[in-house]
């Protein structure tokens, strides 16, 4: 697969255990890729369970000013003037455009859920800034992220494993997913996903210069970037630090021998050299 020099190409990626190393949420490895892609004017769109807040930080940190789906595509966060050709400050405001239900929605379902079928799940909306640090290891400053939940609920599952496909056919009805991540499971609608992000952004790239058409590489490594990596034209499946590999059989797919920042640079690095950059 080669790039057409009419074509303009965007990278779709997935931050945990992908971009970010798993357990210390550092980047250092893929820094110099990622400077590449800027220098060769292809935007690094991120695509994650993360929320706005949490994204909006890290993005600074990678001095990213490019849209940004939070939430496993529940919101989409576009700079405000950036598809009107506008310069991009670095702490830039954002537009959030929801591809789901809102937040207070789906915590209402999962409230009614409880009640009625006795399930026994912990959810960050019930854990305190103490508790969620413990629980997950985070500093306060980002606990504080983490709960500032727009489209989505993550959860810690505490009942029985086999009661999960109950648990799942109860969202169902209501028109809400669960979607496992590494350490927890998040309750997102089922109009909203990594995927629906993907065709939201790339909508908008198509409208603002409609003569360029889109090439597409997308970044993941676990199942809840399938619907990223299936919405792609070219996707890169990154190793994980433990376990199995990701099971994905679209043609043409690139692997990665190294996990984290260092197999997302070695999928970057792989992905332009097949496309011939």
């Amino acid at each position: 697969m080669s790039l057409n020099p009419t074509e303009r190409l965007l990278f779709y990626s997935d931050l945990d255990a992908t971009l970010l190393e798993a357990r210390t949420g550092s980047f250092e490895a893929a820094k110099p890729m990622i400077k590449k892609l800027e220098a060769l004017g292809i935007p690094l769109i991120l695509n994650s369970s993360r929320t706005a807040p949490e994204m909006l930080h890290l993005r600074r940190e990678m001095n990213n000013r490019h849209p940004f789906a939070a939430e496993h595509g529940g919101a989409v966060c576009t700079p405000v003037g950036y598809f009107e050709g506008q310069k991009i400050p670095l702490d830039h405001e954002v537009k959030m455009d929801y591809l789901g239900l809102h937040y207070k929605s789906i915590l209402h379902h999962l409230i009614e859920l409880k009640d009625l079928h006795d399930f026994s799940f912990l959810g960050f909306d019930d854990m305190s800034i103490p508790d969620l640090t413990r629980e997950t290891g985070l500093s306060l400053e980002v606990a504080i992220q983490a709960k500032h939940r727009l489209a989505s609920e993550a959860l810690v599952w505490l009942d029985r494993a086999e009661l999960l496909d109950h648990f799942k056919a109860t969202l169902a009805e209501r028109g809400l997913r669960l979607v496992k991540g590494g350490r927890f499971y998040f309750v997102i609608s089922e109009r909203a996903d990594k995927g629906g992000a993907v065709t939201w952004i790339n909508f908008n790239y198509q409208a603002q210069d409609k003569s360029r058409p889109l090439k597409t590489v997308g970044i993941g490594d676990g199942p809840n970037d399938l619907d990223l990596l299936n919405q792609v034209d070219l996707p890169v499946v990154v190793a994980p630090p433990r376990g199995s590999r990701l099971a994905f059989d679209k043609p043409g797919t690139i692997f990665t021998e190294k996990s984290g920042p260092e197999g997302w640079a070695e999928g970057v690095e792989k992905a332009l050299a097949q496309l011939g950059l």
